[in-house]
C-alpha cells in the first residue's frame, strides 16, 4: 500500500514538473516577444500570471517531494518493525516450553 501511495504521488510530481518545464519555456518565448513587441500590456499580464502559476507548481512540487520522503521513510520503519517482530518470534519459538 505504501508503494502505491508513492507512485501516485511520483506520477503528480512528474506531471507537475512536465507542466512546470513546459510553462516555463512558455514564459521565456512571451517575454521574448514582449521585448521586441509593442504588445506589452497583455503579453506582460501573461507573464505574470505565469510566473504565479511557476510559484505555486514549485510551491506544490517542493510539497510532494516531502511526502514521498515520508512514505519512503515510513516504509522503512515498516520493514525494520516487522523484521524485529519476526526475530523475536524467531527467539520466543527457540525457548523451551516451561521455560519462557
Amino acid at each position: 500500500m505504501l508503494d502505491d501511495l508513492r507512485v501516485e504521488i511520483e506520477r503528480e510530481r512528474n506531471g507537475l514538473r512536465d507542466r512546470y518545464d513546459k510553462l516555463a519555456a512558455d514564459a521565456a518565448f512571451s517575454y521574448q516577444a514582449l521585448e521586441n513587441d509593442s504588445v506589452a500590456s497583455s503579453m506582460s499580464s501573461k507573464i505574470d500570471d505565469m510566473t504565479d502559476t511557476m510559484i505555486r507548481y514549485s510551491g506544490r512540487i517542493q510539497s510532494l517531494e516531502r511526502q514521498i520522503g515520508f512514505v519512503i521513510g515510513l516504509r522503512s520503519q515498516v520493514e525494520e518493525f516487522s523484521q524485529e517482530n519476526a526475530a523475536e518470534g524467531l527467539a520466543a519459538d527457540a525457548v523451551p516450553p516451561g521455560r519462557g
